[in-house]
C-alpha cells in the first residue's frame, strides 16, 4: 500500500511538473498584439491640406511608450515588432478613417508577405495585420496609411515598421 501510494505522488508530481512545462512552452510561444494608436488633429487637417497631401505633422502615434509629436515634419515614427506578432492599427478620431496601407521593402524580406504573415484587414473597427513567424530580424517595411477626412479627402502619412528580436520589450 505504502509503494503504491509513493508511486501515485510520485506519478501526479511528474504530471503536474510537465503540465506546467507545457503551460510555459505554450505562453512563451503565444504571439503577442501590438496596438499602434493612432490620433489626428482633424481640424489643423481641414484648414491646411487637401485631398493626396502627406499629414504626418498632424499625426500623432503611440505604442509601447513611444509616441511622436505631431509639430514634428520628419517620418521618424517606428514599430518594432517580432516574428508572428499581430499589429493593430486603431484610429482615435470620428471625422476620420482608414481606408488602407501601402508598404515598401527599406532594407530585408517584406514580412507580410512571408509563410504566415498577413496585411492589414479591417476587423471589427481596426486594422490587424500579422508578422510572418519566419520574418528575419533587421527588415523594415516603410509604409503609408491612408486616411479619409470627411470634407478633405483622402490623405496620407509614411512610418516605418521593423523586425527585431522578441526580447527587444
Amino acid at each position: 500500500m505504502k509503494f503504491s501510494s509513493y508511486f501515485i505522488l510520485v506519478f501526479l508530481t511528474g504530471v503536474s511538473l510537465t503540465s506546467c512545462q507545457q503551460a510555459e512552452e505554450l505562453t512563451a510561444e503565444q504571439p503577442t498584439t501590438q496596438t499602434i494608436l493612432i490620433d489626428v488633429d482633424i481640424d489643423g487637417v481641414k484648414s491646411n491640406f487637401k485631398s493626396g497631401d502627406d499629414i504626418q505633422g498632424y499625426v500623432r502615434m503611440a505604442h509601447q511608450g513611444l509616441e511622436t509629436s505631431r509639430t514634428s515634419r520628419v517620418a521618424s515614427f517606428t514599430t518594432e515588432v517580432a516574428a508572428g506578432e499581430t499589429i493593430e492599427w486603431v484610429l482615435n478620431n470620428t471625422e476620420a478613417r482608414m481606408t488602407g496601407f501601402e508598404f515598401e521593402v527599406q532594407e530585408g524580406a517584406n514580412f507580410f508577405e512571408q509563410a504566415g504573415g498577413a496585411y492589414p484587414e479591417l476587423i471589427n473597427g481596426s486594422w490587424k495585420a500579422t508578422i510572418s513567424p519566419d520574418a528575419p530580424e533587421g527588415s523594415v517595411l516603410k509604409y503609408n496609411v491612408l486616411i479619409e477626412v470627411e470634407g478633405t479627402g483622402t490623405l496620407w502619412w509614411d512610418p516605418l515598421i521593423k523586425t527585431s528580436s522578441a526580447d527587444r520589450r
